[in-house]
């Protein structure tokens, strides 16, 4: 599937010294359609602080809130898609929300630049974007499942890649041969 990037963000992106922050989005859902929306800025899982306090953003209806976290890209080799993300476990509510996840749990991210957000912050400390709600420039992870989760009291960990289709329990539908020839060659 090809991805409409334009030229300055793709260069931005791969610039080790760009010229914009990035922004790190992820929306972690689980299998109840309850959804965690953290922000984070830079490629090393950094936040902005404001007034002592983490700066949150205002995206697509949501506050994102800001908390570091790092992840790693989707691979693609021999042994398929997968990625990471590491969250430290900062108060109790990451820690007891990444208890509570299943493997019905699903990953979204996306990157936007900080020059799209307003710089003045509302009475929560929320950034809001500075016109419309910005498009997302990439977006690198999308329906993507957990497969395993651990922690501790410093850091939750996951790692998340596609849906196993052809390990589906009875009754669902299972990948068979004959049902699904594509996935057999």
């Amino acid at each position: 599937m090809p991805r409409d990037i334009s030229e300055h963000g793709l260069n931005q992106f791969e610039s080790r010294n760009s010229d914009d922050v990035k922004l790190i989005f992820c929306r972690v859902v689980d299998h109840n359609g309850v959804a965690e929306h953290i922000v984070s800025a830079g490629t090393n899982g950094n936040v902005s602080w404001a007034n002592g306090q983490t700066i949150h953003y205002r995206w697509r209806g949501a506050l994102w809130v800001g908390l570091p976290f790092r992840h790693q890209w989707l691979t693609d080799d021999e042994r398929g898609p997968r990625g990471s993300i590491s969250i430290p476990n900062i108060d109790r509510r990451i820690g007891h929300y990444a208890r509570a996840l299943d493997s019905g749990s699903t990953i979204w991210m996306a990157m936007c630049w900080l020059s799209d957000w307003d710089l003045t912050l509302d009475s929560e400390n929320a950034r809001s974007p500075s016109g419309a709600d910005p498009d997302p420039e990439m977006q690198f992870v999308e329906r993507q499942y957990l497969k395993s989760i651990s922690g501790d009291a410093l850091a939750v960990e996951a790692e998340f890649g596609p849906r196993p289709y052809d390990t589906e329990p009875y009754p669902s539908i299972r990948s068979t041969p004959p049902r699904y020839p594509a996935l057999y060659r």
